[in-house]
């Protein structure tokens, strides 16, 4: 990304793709962590 395109974007737009970003991000890890668990939570039910 260019600076001159950085200095075009309010703080408001960036804050907007960045909050954006982190839903993404933190939905991806949640949906991950509640897949392992679910995992971990068969195995042990199967194991035991």
């Amino acid at each position: 990304m260019k600076p001159e395109h950085l200095h075009r974007l309010t703080g408001r737009d960036v804050l907007r793709y960045r909050r954006k970003h982190f839903d993404l991000l933190t939905g991806l890890l949640i949906a991950t962590a509640f897949g392992m668990t679910i995992t971990f939570i068969l195995l042990v039910a199967r194991t035991a």
